[in-house]
């Protein structure tokens, strides 16, 4: 099993090359619904609420990355929809001596709940088997930044799909 602080140093010298290289750490969120309800993950020993999400890897599009990230995070096996969202960011890192800015973006990936893995407890060396996946409403995004324009395309998409099911 891959300690915490082992996958926290991998992902923190991955950052600082993009840093020195000039380039964003470029990630993908999934945003999840299943009978109009999110999945969100929380994380057992903060009680930190999240959605899905991580870098996008070397040859991967931010559609295959939002739904791999699914997987290994909640177990979720998600059909990607649509891009909602796009934000940018600055984390503050350091390794040693040396700080610097991460620059981020994220997209936000609507996708389509199709099934869970039994007994999925999270992904070796980031959760180490302490989270709990549940399913809220869409306005609880606003908790994990996930922004307005974003809320709204989600509600449009739900909208056009019920109507469409009439």
């Amino acid at each position: 099993m891959k300690k915490h602080e082992d996958y926290v140093n991998e992902k923190t010298l991955e950052a600082y090359h993009k840093y020195l290289d000039g380039e964003y750490f470029v990630k993908a969120r999934a945003i999840i619904l299943k009978d109009g309800l999110v999945a969100f993950i929380k994380d057992l020993k903060t009680d930190k609420i999240t959605i899905p999400g991580g870098g996008v890897e070397e040859n991967e599009t931010v559609e295959q990355g939002a739904v791999r990230e699914a997987k290994e995070e909640t177990g979720i096996t998600a059909k990607p929809i649509m891009p909602v969202g796009k934000e940018y960011y600055d984390v503050p890192m350091q390794i040693g001596d040396i700080e610097f800015d991460s620059k981020r973006v994220a997209y936000a990936y609507l996708c389509e709940y199709e099934s869970q893995e039994e007994g999925f407890a999270g992904l070796d060396g980031e959760y180490q088997g302490m989270i709990e996946v549940f399913f809220d409403e869409i306005d609880k995004l606003r908790d994990c930044n996930i922004g307005e324009d974003a809320i709204k395309r989600i509600k449009t998409y739900l909208e056009n799909k019920s109507s469409q099911e009439k």
